[in-house]
Protein backbone atom coordinates (compact mmCIF):
# COMPACT_ATOMS: atom_id res chain seq x y z
CA UNK A 1 0.00 0.00 0.00
CA UNK A 2 1.00 3.42 -0.22
CA UNK A 3 1.67 4.02 3.08
CA UNK A 4 4.00 1.13 3.32
CA UNK A 5 6.33 3.70 1.13
CA UNK A 6 9.34 5.07 2.08
CA UNK A 7 9.22 8.80 2.25
CA UNK A 8 11.99 9.61 -0.74
CA UNK A 9 9.82 7.76 -2.60
CA UNK A 10 6.96 9.38 -2.43
CA UNK A 11 8.96 12.39 -2.85
CA UNK A 12 10.58 10.93 -6.25
CA UNK A 13 6.82 9.74 -7.27
CA UNK A 14 6.01 13.43 -6.41
CA UNK A 15 8.71 15.24 -7.97
CA UNK A 16 8.25 13.31 -11.54
CA UNK A 17 4.44 13.84 -11.50
CA UNK A 18 4.08 9.85 -11.87
CA UNK A 19 0.28 9.92 -10.94
CA UNK A 20 -1.00 12.48 -13.41
CA UNK A 21 1.98 10.77 -16.07
CA UNK A 22 -0.10 7.38 -15.36
CA UNK A 23 -4.00 8.97 -15.36
CA UNK A 24 -3.15 9.90 -19.04
CA UNK A 25 -1.06 7.13 -19.84
CA UNK A 26 -3.17 4.91 -22.77
CA UNK A 27 -5.00 1.73 -22.67
CA UNK A 28 -2.42 -1.37 -22.39
CA UNK A 29 -3.81 -3.24 -25.17
CA UNK A 30 -4.96 -1.78 -28.92
CA UNK A 31 -9.01 -1.12 -28.99
CA UNK A 32 -10.22 -4.08 -30.39
CA UNK A 33 -12.67 -3.63 -33.63
CA UNK A 34 -10.24 -0.21 -34.19
CA UNK A 35 -6.86 -1.94 -36.08
CA UNK A 36 -5.92 -0.07 -38.99
CA UNK A 37 -6.53 -2.62 -41.30
CA UNK A 38 -5.10 -3.95 -44.91
CA UNK A 39 -4.20 -2.17 -46.78
CA UNK A 40 -3.21 0.72 -44.98
CA UNK A 41 -5.32 3.62 -45.77
CA UNK A 42 -3.30 6.35 -48.17
CA UNK A 43 -3.00 9.28 -45.34
CA UNK A 44 -1.40 7.21 -42.80
CA UNK A 45 1.28 5.64 -45.16
CA UNK A 46 1.58 8.91 -46.09
CA UNK A 47 2.35 9.99 -42.70
CA UNK A 48 4.91 7.04 -42.08
CA UNK A 49 6.73 7.49 -44.73
CA UNK A 50 7.38 10.88 -44.27
CA UNK A 51 8.28 9.55 -40.20
CA UNK A 52 10.86 7.22 -41.92
CA UNK A 53 12.34 9.82 -44.38
CA UNK A 54 13.33 11.85 -41.33
CA UNK A 55 14.81 8.63 -40.05
CA UNK A 56 17.24 8.21 -42.94
CA UNK A 57 20.79 8.98 -41.69
CA UNK A 58 19.70 9.84 -38.29
CA UNK A 59 22.51 7.85 -36.72
CA UNK A 60 25.07 8.15 -39.57
CA UNK A 61 28.28 6.88 -38.90
CA UNK A 62 27.55 5.65 -35.53
CA UNK A 63 28.06 1.83 -33.96
CA UNK A 64 25.15 0.23 -33.35
CA UNK A 65 24.78 -3.16 -31.22
CA UNK A 66 22.03 -5.51 -32.45
CA UNK A 67 20.65 -7.91 -29.55
CA UNK A 68 19.17 -11.06 -30.95
CA UNK A 69 17.20 -13.16 -28.54
CA UNK A 70 19.53 -16.80 -28.08
CA UNK A 71 20.35 -18.44 -24.90
CA UNK A 72 23.85 -16.84 -25.56
CA UNK A 73 22.38 -13.45 -24.08
CA UNK A 74 22.94 -14.67 -20.67
CA UNK A 75 26.57 -15.58 -20.69
CA UNK A 76 27.40 -11.98 -21.65
CA UNK A 77 27.74 -8.41 -19.00
CA UNK A 78 25.64 -6.08 -19.69
CA UNK A 79 27.15 -2.98 -18.25
CA UNK A 80 28.47 -1.58 -21.53
CA UNK A 81 25.15 0.54 -23.17
CA UNK A 82 26.58 3.58 -22.57
CA UNK A 83 29.48 2.46 -24.93
CA UNK A 84 27.02 2.96 -27.98
CA UNK A 85 24.80 5.49 -29.13
CA UNK A 86 22.29 3.20 -31.25
CA UNK A 87 20.99 -0.35 -29.34
CA UNK A 88 18.14 -2.23 -31.28
CA UNK A 89 16.25 -4.62 -30.10
CA UNK A 90 13.70 -7.41 -31.58
CA UNK A 91 10.84 -9.52 -30.89
CA UNK A 92 10.35 -10.37 -26.89
CA UNK A 93 13.83 -8.58 -25.65
CA UNK A 94 11.23 -7.08 -23.27
CA UNK A 95 11.31 -10.39 -21.17
CA UNK A 96 14.81 -9.31 -20.14
CA UNK A 97 14.74 -5.84 -20.07
CA UNK A 98 15.41 -6.15 -15.94
CA UNK A 99 17.27 -9.16 -15.53
CA UNK A 100 19.90 -7.13 -18.10
CA UNK A 101 19.19 -3.65 -17.36
CA UNK A 102 18.58 -2.95 -20.38
CA UNK A 103 17.54 0.79 -20.19
CA UNK A 104 19.48 2.33 -23.76
CA UNK A 105 17.10 0.76 -26.23
CA UNK A 106 16.46 3.21 -29.14
CA UNK A 107 15.10 1.15 -31.94
CA UNK A 108 12.93 -1.85 -31.84
CA UNK A 109 11.82 -4.56 -34.95
CA UNK A 110 9.03 -7.11 -34.70
CA UNK A 111 8.18 -9.07 -38.57
CA UNK A 112 6.56 -12.19 -37.81
CA UNK A 113 2.97 -12.27 -37.59
CA UNK A 114 2.77 -15.01 -34.24
CA UNK A 115 5.39 -11.99 -32.39
CA UNK A 116 3.33 -9.56 -33.59
CA UNK A 117 0.23 -10.74 -31.91
CA UNK A 118 1.63 -12.35 -28.85
CA UNK A 119 3.86 -9.04 -28.24
CA UNK A 120 1.09 -6.60 -28.94
CA UNK A 121 0.87 -5.13 -25.02
CA UNK A 122 4.16 -4.70 -24.74
CA UNK A 123 4.56 -2.55 -28.05
CA UNK A 124 1.67 -0.69 -27.82
CA UNK A 125 1.83 0.50 -24.23
CA UNK A 126 3.84 -2.10 -22.35
CA UNK A 127 7.25 -2.06 -21.57
CA UNK A 128 8.18 -1.33 -24.95
CA UNK A 129 6.70 2.51 -24.17
CA UNK A 130 8.96 3.12 -21.51
CA UNK A 131 11.25 5.02 -23.68
CA UNK A 132 8.95 7.70 -25.64
CA UNK A 133 11.58 7.58 -28.48
CA UNK A 134 11.84 4.35 -29.13
CA UNK A 135 10.98 3.62 -33.09
CA UNK A 136 9.31 0.37 -33.63
CA UNK A 137 9.57 -0.74 -37.00
CA UNK A 138 6.95 -3.94 -37.51
CA UNK A 139 5.96 -5.58 -40.59
CA UNK A 140 2.64 -4.69 -42.14
CA UNK A 141 0.74 -7.76 -40.75
CA UNK A 142 0.60 -5.14 -37.45
CA UNK A 143 -1.86 -2.97 -39.04
CA UNK A 144 -4.24 -5.92 -38.70
CA UNK A 145 -3.48 -5.36 -34.85
CA UNK A 146 -2.98 -1.75 -34.17
CA UNK A 147 -4.94 1.46 -34.44
CA UNK A 148 -4.26 3.84 -37.61
CA UNK A 149 -2.78 6.22 -34.56
CA UNK A 150 0.37 4.56 -33.92
CA UNK A 151 2.05 6.87 -35.61
CA UNK A 152 1.97 8.81 -32.02
CA UNK A 153 3.46 5.89 -30.07
CA UNK A 154 6.37 5.65 -32.89
CA UNK A 155 5.39 2.50 -34.65
CA UNK A 156 6.12 2.29 -38.17
CA UNK A 157 4.26 -0.08 -40.81
CA UNK A 158 6.83 -1.60 -42.84
CA UNK A 159 6.04 -3.73 -45.83
CA UNK A 160 7.33 -7.31 -46.35
CA UNK A 161 8.79 -7.58 -49.64
CA UNK A 162 9.70 -11.59 -49.89
CA UNK A 163 11.20 -12.67 -51.94
CA UNK A 164 13.23 -9.54 -53.00
CA UNK A 165 17.05 -8.01 -52.55
CA UNK A 166 18.04 -6.10 -49.66
CA UNK A 167 16.27 -2.80 -48.73
CA UNK A 168 18.15 0.11 -48.74
CA UNK A 169 14.29 2.31 -49.15
CA UNK A 170 12.29 1.11 -46.20
CA UNK A 171 9.40 3.01 -47.61
CA UNK A 172 9.33 0.39 -50.31
CA UNK A 173 9.80 -2.20 -47.91
CA UNK A 174 11.93 -4.63 -46.33
CA UNK A 175 12.83 -8.38 -46.97
CA UNK A 176 11.99 -10.81 -43.87
CA UNK A 177 14.55 -13.26 -45.03
CA UNK A 178 13.14 -15.91 -42.58
CA UNK A 179 14.75 -13.92 -40.01
CA UNK A 180 14.03 -10.59 -37.67
CA UNK A 181 17.63 -10.26 -37.00
CA UNK A 182 18.16 -9.37 -41.59
CA UNK A 183 15.15 -7.81 -41.22
CA UNK A 184 16.57 -5.71 -38.54
CA UNK A 185 19.75 -4.93 -40.73
CA UNK A 186 17.79 -3.08 -43.42
CA UNK A 187 16.71 -0.99 -40.38
CA UNK A 188 19.99 0.19 -39.26
CA UNK A 189 21.52 0.28 -42.46
CA UNK A 190 18.31 3.27 -43.74
CA UNK A 191 19.30 5.27 -40.03
CA UNK A 192 23.05 5.25 -41.17
CA UNK A 193 24.76 3.03 -38.85
CA UNK A 194 27.85 2.04 -39.95
CA UNK A 195 29.10 -0.87 -37.54
CA UNK A 196 27.28 -3.02 -36.53
CA UNK A 197 28.47 -5.62 -33.48
CA UNK A 198 25.25 -8.54 -33.06
CA UNK A 199 24.79 -10.01 -29.93
CA UNK A 200 22.54 -13.23 -29.17
CA UNK A 201 22.70 -14.52 -32.61
CA UNK A 202 23.30 -17.92 -31.22
CA UNK A 203 21.76 -19.72 -34.71
CA UNK A 204 21.20 -22.85 -33.25
CA UNK A 205 17.81 -24.40 -32.69
CA UNK A 206 16.29 -27.41 -30.65
CA UNK A 207 12.89 -27.86 -33.20
CA UNK A 208 11.40 -30.97 -35.13
CA UNK A 209 9.53 -30.73 -38.30
CA UNK A 210 10.21 -28.38 -41.38
CA UNK A 211 11.91 -25.03 -41.48
CA UNK A 212 8.93 -22.66 -40.92
CA UNK A 213 6.44 -25.40 -39.72
CA UNK A 214 3.90 -23.22 -37.24
CA UNK A 215 4.78 -25.59 -33.67
CA UNK A 216 2.86 -24.78 -30.03
CA UNK A 217 5.39 -25.25 -27.48
CA UNK A 218 4.42 -27.43 -24.20
CA UNK A 219 7.37 -26.97 -22.47
CA UNK A 220 9.69 -24.41 -21.88
CA UNK A 221 11.60 -22.78 -24.55
CA UNK A 222 15.00 -23.76 -24.85
CA UNK A 223 16.39 -21.58 -27.80
CA UNK A 224 15.51 -18.62 -26.67
CA UNK A 225 16.92 -16.24 -23.48
CA UNK A 226 14.35 -17.20 -21.10
CA UNK A 227 12.21 -20.19 -21.28
CA UNK A 228 9.33 -18.45 -21.21
CA UNK A 229 9.80 -17.12 -24.06
CA UNK A 230 7.50 -19.07 -26.63
CA UNK A 231 6.27 -21.57 -23.93
CA UNK A 232 2.59 -21.98 -24.33
CA UNK A 233 2.57 -20.88 -27.58
CA UNK A 234 2.99 -20.74 -31.15
CA UNK A 235 6.12 -20.18 -32.99
CA UNK A 236 7.54 -20.92 -36.40
CA UNK A 237 10.38 -23.20 -36.67
CA UNK A 238 13.69 -21.25 -38.02
CA UNK A 239 15.10 -21.79 -41.06
CA UNK A 240 18.38 -21.78 -40.84
CA UNK A 241 19.50 -22.11 -44.63
CA UNK A 242 17.03 -18.92 -45.54
CA UNK A 243 18.97 -17.33 -42.64
CA UNK A 244 22.56 -17.51 -44.04
CA UNK A 245 21.09 -16.54 -47.57
CA UNK A 246 19.91 -13.74 -46.42
CA UNK A 247 22.68 -12.53 -44.09
CA UNK A 248 25.42 -13.20 -46.99
CA UNK A 249 22.99 -10.47 -48.59
CA UNK A 250 23.47 -7.95 -45.59
CA UNK A 251 27.34 -8.89 -45.65
CA UNK A 252 27.29 -8.07 -48.94
CA UNK A 253 25.49 -4.67 -49.12
CA UNK A 254 27.04 -3.18 -46.03
CA UNK A 255 30.72 -3.85 -47.48
CA UNK A 256 29.69 -2.55 -50.53
CA UNK A 257 28.77 0.57 -48.69
CA UNK A 258 32.29 0.66 -46.73
CA UNK A 259 30.08 -0.47 -43.81
CA UNK A 260 30.58 -4.05 -41.67
CA UNK A 261 28.16 -6.32 -39.68
CA UNK A 262 30.41 -8.01 -36.71
CA UNK A 263 29.00 -11.32 -35.01
CA UNK A 264 29.86 -10.57 -31.51
CA UNK A 265 27.30 -13.45 -29.94
CA UNK A 266 29.67 -15.69 -27.41
CA UNK A 267 29.59 -19.34 -29.02
CA UNK A 268 27.39 -18.62 -32.03
CA UNK A 269 27.37 -21.09 -35.03
CA UNK A 270 26.70 -18.38 -37.65
CA UNK A 271 29.28 -18.15 -39.91
CA UNK A 272 28.42 -15.65 -42.50
CA UNK A 273 29.25 -12.50 -40.45
CA UNK A 274 33.22 -12.01 -39.20
CA UNK A 275 33.52 -12.96 -35.40
CA UNK A 276 34.73 -10.34 -32.62
CA UNK A 277 35.18 -11.15 -29.01
CA UNK A 278 31.96 -9.51 -27.47
CA UNK A 279 34.57 -8.63 -24.34
CA UNK A 280 36.30 -6.36 -26.55
CA UNK A 281 33.84 -5.16 -29.03
CA UNK A 282 31.74 -3.97 -26.04
CA UNK A 283 34.06 -2.22 -24.51
CA UNK A 284 35.97 -0.24 -26.94
CA UNK A 285 39.07 1.80 -25.77
CA UNK A 286 38.45 5.43 -25.47
CA UNK A 287 39.92 6.81 -28.35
Amino acid sequence: SWNAVDDASKQEWTDKNCGELLSNAPPLVAPPGEACGKPVPDDVKAISDKRIDELHDKYKGKKCVLIANGPSLNKISWDWQDNFDVIMGMNKIYIGFQRYNLTKLNLYAACNALVLEQAREHIWSGELMGNPQLDKFLGMKSTEIFPCESASRNIHFIKATDPGPFSTDLKKGITQGGTVTYWSLQVLHWVGCQEVYIVGMDHNFDQVGKPNEKHHMKHDDPNHFDPSYFKNNDWHNADIKANERSYKKAREQYETDGRKIYDATEGGKCDIFEKVDWKVALYPKKE
